[in-house]
């Protein structure tokens, strides 16, 4: 009776840890932040479509440990099945490395493109950040620094789990092993 008691017990302890892990996001894979929406003038919406942007970030934890981050202006519509960061309005890209430590990720990371380049601090090969980005209720806390050395503390969804489809342009993984 005791064994059947300790078996029972282990498998519901099992079960809870399985459980939580099920709502528990993996930190591998794309994320996506944005700020405030801003709307396009009336005239631009037709047929009902409304179409906004806003400031953003779309990050890419590589299942071989490359870190990829772009930053600058998503853009959305009602009618539209997706969102795209634009190669334009101050696209700039980071790439690094990442580490899983429990619910959060370590990541080191350098700016290796910019749209609009300020010479001469950007696009230094010694410049590299690091941070801990923590995961807490589902959302992935980054505290990012700037190309200007500016915190600017973002918060992440996973793309699995945005209203729309988000795509890895400009985070893509590299094909080759690291």
């Amino acid at each position: 009776m005791k064994t059947r008691s300790a078996l029972t017990g282990l498998l519901l302890g099992l079960i809870c840890v399985a459980q939580a892990d099920a709502l528990t996001p993996s930190i591998a894979g794309l994320w996506i932040h944005h700020g405030d929406w801003e709307f396009a003038p009336k005239e631009i919406n037709e047929d009902g479509d409304v179409h906004m942007s806003a400031n953003a970030a779309v990050i890419n934890f590589c299942p071989n440990g490359e870190f990829r981050m772009a930053t600058g202006v998503i853009y959305q519509s009602t009618n539209s099945p997706g969102v795209a960061i634009g190669a334009s309005d101050g696209l700039a890209i980071y790439s690094g490395r990442w580490s899983k430590d429990g619910d959060a990720a370590r990541v080191e990371y350098r700016l290796v493109s910019a749209e609009i380049r300020r010479i001469p601090d950007d696009l230094n090969p010694s410049v590299v950040h690091a941070a801990t980005l923590n995961l807490v209720d589902g959302l992935l806390h980054f505290p990012f620094t700037t190309r200007s050395n500016t915190p600017w503390p973002l918060e992440f969804l996973p793309a699995a789990r945005y209203k729309k489809i988000v795509e890895d342009e400009f985070v893509e993984c590299s094909a080759r092993p690291h």
